[in-house]
């Protein structure tokens, strides 16, 4: 379920950029130069670590469409050095996804907000505003996964 968020996102109404390391550069000689000799500068922390995805949705309130999205495993909590990062170097709308197998659910919260998470379709219609969920549901609902 994890590679299919960006399908799950996007039959929520979002456009879905995908922003992660690996598709920020694409050259792996470069990522592996930028991670052996320069992982310690600010810049190079940023880079390895930015967000999953870059969300814009056309039909919800300005303030709140367009974010950025970062998808954690299940059990593992941030790093408090990348705590730190995310604070000081992106905005609060920072939205965490995680992929909870066992219960075949999507939970979703903002960052500075780590211990109120809900399901994903909840998230957004109290969150961000979206009202119209049922392609999402639907596709949930089609591999048992929790809507």
């Amino acid at each position: 379920m994890l590679n299919e968020i960006p399908e799950l996102l996007e039959a929520a109404g979002f456009h879905v950029q995908k922003t992660k390391f690996i598709n920020i550069i694409s050259d792996s000689k470069l990522r592996d130069v930028i991670k052996t000799y320069f992982k310690d500068t600010d810049l190079a922390k940023i880079l390895i670590n930015y967000p999953h995805y870059f969300l814009m949705h056309s039909s919800a309130d300005p303030e709140k469409g367009y974010l950025y999205a970062l998808v954690i495993e299940e059990s593992v909590n941030l790093p408090s050095n990348n705590l730190q990062l995310y604070k000081a170097y992106f905005p609060s709308e920072l939205m965490l996804l995680r992929v909870d197998s066992k219960e075949k659910q999507i939970q979703a919260t903002w960052f500075n907000h780590p211990n109120n998470w809900s399901l994903l379709g909840s998230f957004l219609r109290s969150e961000i505003g979206i009202i119209d969920l049922k392609k999402l549901e639907q596709i949930l609902k089609s591999k048992g996964w929790k809507a």
